[in-house]
């Protein structure tokens, strides 16, 4: 069987290979700018927000599982 990834899926991985990338050039010495710090923290709080938002909803759908199982006993 196939396991298929979701462009979700993809996409954060991309995300993360990327900041692995990032990581390893600061390591190396590279340097950045308050810019490239402020866009960090930009881009971080869209994370944040993502990620809240995803507990809420698996966090609803469990709940409404919880739900619909009491029901169909």
């Amino acid at each position: 069987m196939e396991n298929k990834i979701s462009k979700e899926e993809l996409l954060l991985n991309q995300i993360i290979d990327s900041c692995n990338q990032i990581i390893d050039n600061l390591s190396l010495g590279a340097r950045t700018t308050q810019a490239d710090y402020n866009s960090l923290g930009y881009i971080y709080s869209g994370i944040t927000a993502l990620q809240n938002k995803i507990y809420t909803d698996l966090d609803n759908q469990i709940t409404q599982d919880v739900q619909n199982s009491k029901y169909n006993v």
